[in-house]
């Protein structure tokens, strides 16, 4: 199993290179950035041939806005991208209620699934979180290899 750097050695500045995870907002099309941060975590898992790894082992610091904060605070407690997927399913209907004032913006895209971004605005509803999960996994699925993540990345990790 895998040996990761220690809470303080993440945080020390001659422990580098320093790999850090930062996380956009956005209500719940973060349930998005979930899903490519699931592929994240199985690629690494993978690599390091460890099953429990979490992404707080792997990022020396982990950021973000809005809802981004919310996962990246999950992340940063050591909880696994599955249980914050989980969170999101149960308390999405809750905690991201439509507002007045919050407003979309309709975007143009050439994703295969541009008719669910066409409106921003209607995609941040409990009910399509299905179809954002599905959007998320389809961009993971596309986007995010091991390319992404050069062994280089990988000081401070050992596997012995």
């Amino acid at each position: 199993m895998a040996a990761y750097r220690t809470f303080a050695q993440h945080l020390d500045p001659k422990e580098g290179p320093k790999r850090i995870l930062s996380l956009d907002g956005g209500g719940l099309r973060g349930m998005m950035t979930v899903h490519v941060l699931k592929k994240i975590e199985t690629l690494l898992r993978d690599r390091f041939g460890d099953p429990d790894l979490r992404l707080c082992n792997y990022f020396d610091l982990i950021a973000g806005t809005s809802t981004g904060a919310i996962i990246a605070e999950g992340l940063s407690k050591g909880m696994t991208v599955k249980e914050i997927e989980d969170h999101y399913r149960t308390l999405g209907d809750t905690i991201f209620k439509r507002s007045f004032w919050r407003r979309g913006v309709a975007l143009e895209n050439d994703a295969e699934d541009a008719d669910y971004l066409a409106n921003m605005q209607e995609m941040d509803r409990p009910e399509n979180l299905d179809r954002l999960a599905r959007l998320g996994a389809a961009v993971a699925e596309k986007q995010v290899d091991a390319a992404h993540f050069p062994e280089a990345f990988d000081a401070g990790v050992s596997t012995g």
